[in-house]
C-alpha cells in the first residue's frame, strides 16, 4: 500500500513539475522528498570514514539516511619494477551482504614511480540502518601507499528519480522492411 501511496505521489511531483513554465525551475535541493519524513541526507564528514589497512577504507552513512551520493576512490602504490598493475573496488552495504558497485583495474602494467588509480560510485539509498562504504584497493609488483586508498563521499541533490535502467534489445540482422501504409479508419 505504502508503495501505491508513494508511486501516486511521484507521478503528482511529476506533473506539477511538467506543468511548470520553462525558466521556472528552482535548483535540485539536497535531501529527501517528503514521502521520506524522518529520514534526511547528512554530510559524511572526514569523521566518519577511516583508513582500515593499506588495503581498505570505509565510510559511514548514519542511519536514517535517504538520498543520492556520489563515492569517490583512490589508491596509489609505486612500482619498484617493470609490470606493476593497481585494482580498486567500492562496496556499499553490511561487510558480508555488500554489493559491488564498481570495480577498476589497470590493463597495462608500469615500470617505475608511483600510481594512482581512481573510480566513482553513485548510489541512491533509503536505509534505517548505518551504511557502510568499503573501499578496496590491490596491486601487483608495486608497493601499497601506507595510508590506504582514499575515500570521499559527497551528497547529490535529489532529483526525484527512484530507479532508470535501459535495455538494448537484440537487433535484427535483416533488413528493416517496409512499413504498411495508414489505413483510414472505418465507418
Amino acid at each position: 500500500m505504502k508503495s501505491l501511496v508513494l508511486a501516486a505521489g511521484l507521478c503528482a511531483l511529476a506533473a506539477a513539475a511538467a506543468a511548470q513554465p520553462a525558466g521556472s525551475q528552482q535548483p535540485t535541493p539536497i535531501g529527501p522528498p517528503r514521502a521520506f519524513a524522518g529520514y534526511n541526507q547528512p554530510e559524511v564528514t572526514r569523521g566518519l570514514c577511516r583508513n582500515v589497512s593499506p588495503n581498505v577504507s570505509q565510510c559511514t552513512i548514519p542511519a536514517g539516511a535517504a538520498g543520492r551520493y556520489a563515492i569517490h576512490a583512490a589508491g596509489t602504490s609505486s612500482a619498484p619494477r617493470a609490470g606493476a598493475k593497481q585494482a580498486l573496488q567500492i562496496l556499499v552495504g553490511d561487510n558480508s551482504t555488500a554489493r559491488i558497485c564498481g570495480t577498476a583495474q589497470t590493463t597495462q602494467g608500469w615500470e617505475t614511480g608511483a600510481r594512482t588509480i581512481r573510480l566513482d560510485c553513485f548510489v541512491t539509498l533509503v536505509s534505517d540502518r548505518p551504511t557502510i562504504i568499503y573501499v578496496r584497493y590491490g596491486n601487483d609488483n608495486a608497493t601499497l601507499d601506507p595510508a590506504g586508498p582514499t575515500v570521499n563521499v559527497q551528497r547529490l541533490p535529489w532529483d526525484g528519480i527512484i530507479d532508470m535502467q535501459s535495455n538494448v534489445p537484440q537487433q535484427s540482422e535483416t533488413p528493416a522492411t517496409a512499413q504498411p501504409e495508414p489505413r483510414a479508419p472505418r465507418r
